[in-house]
């Protein structure tokens, strides 16, 4: 008895070695047109064929997609326990890729802000190596940073604001405007009855 006790213990440790395991690796290859990666595994330096990297939503020609650089570190996990199929979970930040530090307030005069702020919790926080940042704020606004495109139409319920002030200001200061010494012809107009300050 003990010995066929022996032999299923033995059978059940072999079926555990042939078990993929869940795995640390470095990002060593990125194909982000069709979203995988090659990983080299950590601590046995063995490089993946190309694994796919799970992501917040996947359909066909939309979803979230944010693909890591080469060098970042990702956890893996073995599809049905199969350790030939591999799947990256994702990134994960660690004492030697810290997590960003970026403003939450505009700065002046132009100038982007220089101070920084920590995540706070319930903030969610995009950032790119180029320096863009989305953040949305603990306190109800969104942080922007980077030059913003909009391909469409803005519709905006409130005021907009540029160093100079109030963009509402300077329309109504331009409607309101008249100018003077206004002759027939060819010729030069007077100033406006109403400067806009610059």
């Amino acid at each position: 008895m003990r010995r066929l006790g022996n032999a299923i213990a033995a059978r059940a440790a072999l079926a555990d070695a042939q078990q993929g395991q869940n795995q640390w690796g470095i990002v060593v290859g990125v194909d982000a047109a069709r979203q995988r990666l090659k990983v080299q595994l950590q601590p046995s330096g063995v490089t993946t064929s190309w694994l796919p990297m799970l992501t917040l939503s996947a359909g066909g020609g939309w979803g979230v997609s944010s693909m890591p650089l080469p060098g970042q570190q990702v956890f893996l996990a073995p599809d049905a326990g199969n350790a030939a199929h591999l799947v990256v979970l994702g990134g994960v930040h660690s004492t030697a890729d810290m997590p960003p530090v970026v403003a939450n307030t505009i700065g002046t005069a132009g100038t982007p802000s220089t101070s920084t702020a920590a995540q706070a919790p319930g903030e969610t926080l995009i950032t790119h190596p180029s320096g863009s940042v989305v953040r949305l704020c603990a306190d109800g606004s969104i942080y922007l940073r980077g030059p913003v495109k909009v391909d469409g139409t803005l519709y905006v319920n409130g005021d907009v604001m540029d160093r100079h002030g109030s963009l509402d200001t300077l329309r109504q200061a331009y409607d309101a405007h008249a100018h003077t010494n206004v002759q027939p012809g060819s010729s030069n107009t007077g100033g406006t009855t109403i400067p806009v300050s610059e």
